[in-house]
């Protein structure tokens, strides 16, 4: 039987394997996806590649349910707060994605010289604030 701490493990050494292939292939991935018009196939792409960001965001959210509610003796007020918590914490995160997805868009719509180095300098801060956040 597997415990929610060894669960908690293999779940943030999922996301840093995938963060870390992501910043792996962020050169290429600029090149070949941001830089291009929108199209319908870079879109299911951005969903494919950051959607799972998302998924395991929402276990690690709920494997801290559990243990909390664990720790306070499965009171069920303490759930209660919890639930409301992670439904507050969904509620940012996914307007951070829309923000992200806003800009995006934005951006692509716009003509503009890729070789200015405030524009890759943009992109990236970009991409690291809304990964650190």
């Amino acid at each position: 039987m597997m415990t929610c701490a060894s669960l908690c493990l293999r779940t943030a050494i999922g996301m840093a394997i995938l963060y870390y292939d992501h910043l792996l292939n962020l050169d290429d991935e600029t090149r070949f996806v941001w830089i291009r018009p929108m199209t319908k196939t870079k879109v299911l792409f951005v969903l494919y590649r950051y959607g799972t960001n998302i998924g395991y965001l929402h276990s690690f959210f709920d494997l801290m349910v559990v243990r909390l509610y664990s720790l306070w003796d499965r009171r069920k007020h303490i759930l209660r707060i919890l639930l409301v918590g992670l439904l507050i914490s969904c509620a940012a995160v996914l307007f951070d994605l829309f923000v992200l997805v806003m800009t995006v868009v934005n951006a692509a719509e716009r003509p503009r010289s890729t070789n200015v180095k405030i524009v890759s300098e943009l992109l990236r801060d970009g991409i690291i604030t809304f990964l650190v956040r």
